[in-house]
Parts: structure tokens; sequence; C-alpha cells
């Protein structure tokens, strides 16, 4: 949500192409998908900001942006979990990273309702065989937390752990044999849809070798999966998700509260859906997190 003005927004549709704004800075120009010109409001109420103007690269423009970096074309530059060894490798540049801690999560999520993930045990076979801590140590470095749940830890200033099964190959195993489908060769091709993401692909290349499981990636660009998402069509997805503020709310709620436009799986369950309520409602800062 942002803070509008009503009579800018009345005066046409594309009102937010010169938009009335409310922040420390206003905008000088804008041109579609090359750049964003921000200078400087001297009325502010909090004082006018230590930068007269901020450009910000987009489109096209911003193709290697630590490149652009090094070549002095830009000063500040996000760098992804992928690019933080080749800052560390240049030696002039590593007490100019800053590493800031995000409550966002990496997950896969299952429908419950389109085979073979329909069955509870193929479910739980490919949850116990997920080397989800050799993914964080190992794909990514170390420098991705090992995960506890869907709740990132510190949010509300404490963990938020979740009491799942460690990695069990034979556990996995005897789930599978278990199973309405009885062994691996007989469940059906699980297909997991992405877009651009990498963690899927590791899912599926430890599962063949381990389980002998069949397991598609299915790569989407980004417009098409977002379809594909809110029309609640993949059997299973990977995606990234970032709080909007930092409490639990926003990664249960959103996610997976009955009806909700991000619950993008169709989960609903009338008990979760109450206590998210009766948490959203308690104002006791001890009471809320046990809720």
């Amino acid at each position: 949500a942002s803070i509008v003005d009503p009579d800018n927004v009345g005066t046409s549709s594309d009102w937010w192409r010169d938009p009335n704004g409310s922040g420390p800075f206003g905008v000088r120009s804008w041109q579609l998908n090359e750049s964003l010109v921000l200078e400087s409001y001297e009325g502010f109420y909090g004082g006018a900001p230590a930068l007269d103007q901020v450009e910000l690269r987009l489109g096209a423009s911003t193709y290697q942006p630590y490149n652009l970096y090094r070549g002095d074309q830009i000063d500040v530059v996000p760098i992804g979990v992928g690019g933080i060894e080749q800052v560390l490798s240049d030696q002039d540049q590593t007490d100019r990273l800053t590493v800031t801690p995000l409550f966002s999560v990496d997950y896969i999520a299952f429908r419950t309702d389109v085979a073979p993930l329909d069955d509870p045990a193929i479910r739980r076979a490919l949850q116990l065989a997920f080397p989800r801590d050799k993914v964080a140590d190992i794909s990514y470095q170390g420098y991705l937390d090992k995960p506890q749940g869907m709740v990132p830890a510190g949010m509300l200033g404490r963990d938020w752990p979740v009491d799942w099964p460690g990695y069990d190959l034979d556990a996995a195993r005897a789930q599978i044999a278990g199973s309405r489908y009885g062994s691996a060769d007989n469940v059906p091709t699980i297909e997991i849809y992405v877009s651009g993401y990498a963690t899927a692909e590791s899912i599926r290349d430890s599962l063949e070798s381990s389980l002998g499981l069949d397991i598609d990636v299915i790569d989407v660009e980004w417009s098409a999966f977002m379809s594909g998402l809110t029309g609640q069509s993949y059997p299973a997805h990977e995606l990234y998700w970032g709080a909007d503020y930092p409490d639990p709310e926003s990664m249960l709620l959103s996610l997976f509260g009955s009806g909700r436009p991000d619950n993008y799986i169709g989960y609903s369950n009338p008990d979760f859906d109450a206590l998210l309520s009766a948490a959203a409602m308690e104002q006791d800062v001890d009471a809320r997190p046990a809720l």
C-alpha cells in the first residue's frame, strides 16, 4: 500500500507517471524501462535528504550491474547470494560489501489434490530425502541460513523452529513403499514449475539418484509463471517470498490463509485460520507469538 493524493489520482488514468509523492524525494524524470531520476524534496517533514539526486537504472541498462559498478558507472549495486564470491575475490571491494539478512524464504510448495502429490506418503518421502542443509551449505556456500520452517529466524526477536524430520533416505524409501504406488517405478512424473530458480534442480537431481523418482523442473518466463500461480495451475512450484513486514503473519497468512490471493496451492484449514485470526487481534507481545 502507498499513500497517494486523491486529487493527483483523479487527474487521469496515467497519473502515476507524474506522481505527487509523500517522501523525501520527488520524480524529476522517468523514462520507461530506461531510468528514473529522483530529486531532493526540501519541504520533507524530516528535513531534506543528504543527496540532491538519485538516478536509478531500469531495464536493459541494468545488464551486468557489477561490471557497471566496477567501471564507476553506478555507485551502488545489489548482489545476490550467487555473486558474493565474485565480490570477495576483488580485494579492493571487500570492505565495501554490506551484508543484510532478509526476512525471506525460498520454498517448494505442493498441491495436495494432484497425483502423485495427493498421496501424503509421497510428499513425506520428498521432504525426508531433500538434503536442505547441504543445499544451504554447499549450493549456496553457507551464505544462506539453514531452513527452520516458513517463518524466518529473528521475526519478533525469536527463532521459529519446526519439528520436522531430518534427512533420512531409508525412511523416504519406506514412505514410497507404503504409498499407493508401492515403488518408485510406479510413481508418475512429478512436475515442479519455477522461474529462474535453482533449488528445484537440486531436489530433482538428489531425489532422482537417491529414490529413483522421475522429476521434471519446468522453467517458465516470470509473467507467465505468475499467471500460472494465481490460477493455481501448477502441481508444485518453487517461489522466493520476502516478508512485506517483519511479522510471521506476512508469511503464514499471506501464503496459506484460506482464500488469500497469494495462496497459490489452495490450502484451507479452519483451525489454522482461527489461530491466525486470534493472533491478529492479540495485543499481548508474549501471548501473540505463541498463537
